[in-house]
């Protein structure tokens, strides 16, 4: 996972696309992988385009929601 995020320079899109020309565990290298960069870049690394197709696939979820309270558990876990 650590070597598809690096050959893509921590770009999202590229980490995905390296992630899914793997073969073997290709689908949880890019899960760890895709993870990282994400958490690594933020949500502007990511096209609008994309992040629209996200939400009309998963209207369900909040995602911005999600990372907005996972990103304040990991603040509050490190001033502990």
């Amino acid at each position: 996972a650590f070597g598809v995020l690096a050959m893509a320079g921590g770009d999202p899109l590229q980490t995905a696309t390296y992630a899914a020309a793997l073969a073997g565990d290709a689908d949880t290298v890019g899960a760890m992988a895709c993870a990282i960069a994400g958490a690594w870049r933020g949500v502007a690394a990511f096209p609008d385009e994309v992040l629209a197709t996200l939400r009309s696939a998963n209207p369900e979820f909040d995602f911005p929601g999600t990372a907005r309270a996972l990103a304040e558990l990991a603040e509050r876990r490190t001033q502990v």
